[in-house]
C-alpha cells in the first residue's frame, strides 16, 4: 500500500480519523460532502459482549481464519462466535472498526482491527485471558 503522503502530496486530504489509528483521505472533484467515518464505535462494540470474530467475505483468506480460530478459543477454554456480515451495507451499520472485512472483539472491546493468524490469536488470547493453552 501506498503511504499517506503519496495521497496527500497528490491532491488529498485528510477528511476524518477514527480510533485507534484511522483516516480517511479523499480527493475532491467535485462541491459534494466529504466522507466521514461513523461515530457510533463503542455503542457498536457494546453489542459484542463474548469472543467474537465479525468477518465479510472480502477478505479472501476469511475460510482459513474461520477454520483455525475456533479450535485455537477451545484450546483456551473459551468459545468464538462467529458473526458473517452477508454484505456491504450490513457491514457499514455494524462493524466496530473502520477497517470494514474483520473485526476480533471481546467484552466489548476491539482486540483486533485487521486479519489475524491464529498464532496471534493465540497470543491475543494469552494475553487478554491469562489461559494457557492446555495440554
Amino acid at each position: 500500500m501506498a503511504s499517506k503522503e503519496l495521497f496527500l502530496k497528490n491532491g488529498f486530504e485528510e477528511v476524518d480519523d477514527a480510533p485507534p489509528h484511522f483516516q480517511l483521505l479523499a480527493k475532491r472533484i467535485r462541491k459534494r460532502p466529504l466522507p466521514t467515518f461513523p461515530r457510533n464505535w463503542d455503542e457498536r462494540l457494546k453489542s459484542f459482549r463474548k469472543l467474537t470474530l465479525i468477518y465479510t467475505h472480502q477478505y479472501p483468506y476469511i475460510g482459513k481464519a474461520v477454520a483455525e480460530l475456533p479450535p485455537m478459543a477451545e484450546k483456551h477454554g473459551v468459545r468464538l462466535n462467529l458473526v458473517e456480515l452477508r454484505d456491504a451495507a450490513e457491514a457499514r451499520r455494524r462493524m466496530p472498526s473502520p477497517y470494514g472485512t474483520v473485526s476480533l472483539v471481546y467484552d466489548g472491546r476491539l482486540l483486533a482491527d485487521h486479519p489475524i493468524s491464529a498464532t496471534r490469536f493465540r497470543n491475543i488470547l494469552q494475553r487478554e485471558s491469562g489461559l494457557r493453552m492446555k495440554t
